[in-house]
C-alpha cells in the first residue's frame, strides 16, 4: 500500500518538498479505494501502529521521498 501511494504521487508530478499541504494529502487519498482509505484511517488513529509502520524501511525511504531527502545515511 505504502508503494502504491508513493508510485501514485509520483504519477501526480508533485516534487514533494519538506510539507505536503492537505490539498496534496487529499489528492492522494483520492487516488486510493475506498477500502484503503479507511484502512490508512484505521492506522492513522492508532498510535502504536503507526509508529511500527513507520519505522520500517519502506516507510523511511517514502517519506525521504516526500520530503525530497537524496543523501545517503
Amino acid at each position: 500500500m505504502v508503494a502504491e501511494a508513493a508510485a501514485n504521487f509520483s504519477e501526480s508530478g508533485t516534487t514533494g518538498g519538506n510539507n505536503m499541504d492537505q490539498s496534496g494529502t487529499e489528492k492522494l487519498f483520492s487516488r486510493l479505494s475506498p477500502q484503503e482509505q479507511e484502512r490508512v484511517r484505521a492506522i492513522l488513529a492508532d498510535k502504536d501502529q503507526t509508529a511500527r509502520i513507520l519505522q520500517t524501511p519502506q516507510a523511511q525511504a517514502l517519506m525521504k521521498k516526500l520530503m525530497g531527502e537524496t543523501k545517503n545515511e
